[in-house]
């Protein structure tokens, strides 16, 4: 039994005499366009796939560097008070060893006799 909405070509054409062909013509150019689309999205789509694995991976890269510069950061700033620390400790003891008081020194003539301290700049 044949289902009454199916048409065959043969009879639209019948029924629409000669504009079923000018239909098909149109419906075909139709199709071409829509695969002409189709492949020019598909050519973006591999192009623009791509550019995210590129990114990703930089991204990816970024972040590594990232963390290995802030570990590499702080251990540097680690090691840098550490040797500060180390630093005060040994001028403190210079400082006792020679003598002078803590503090700000108030005069350094009895060491550096021909110093001179520098004027302000006035200009």
């Amino acid at each position: 039994m044949r289902l009454p909405f199916l048409l065959s070509r043969h009879r639209v054409e019948r029924l629409l005499g000669g504009q079923a062909r000018g239909y098909e013509l149109v419906i075909r150019k139709i199709g071409e366009q829509h695969q002409e689309r189709h492949d020019l999205v598909a050519e973006q789509l591999a192009d623009v796939s791509i550019v995210n694995d590129c990114l990703t991976r930089d991204l990816l890269t970024s972040r590594r560097q990232r963390v290995i510069a802030r570990k590499a950061g702080a251990r540097i700033l680690a090691a840098w008070a550490a040797e500060k620390r180390r630093a005060d400790r040994l001028q403190q003891r210079l400082d006792d060893a020679v003598g002078l008081p803590a503090g700000r020194i108030t005069d350094s003539g009895p060491w550096q006799p021909a110093y001179v301290e520098p004027k302000a700049d006035t200009t």
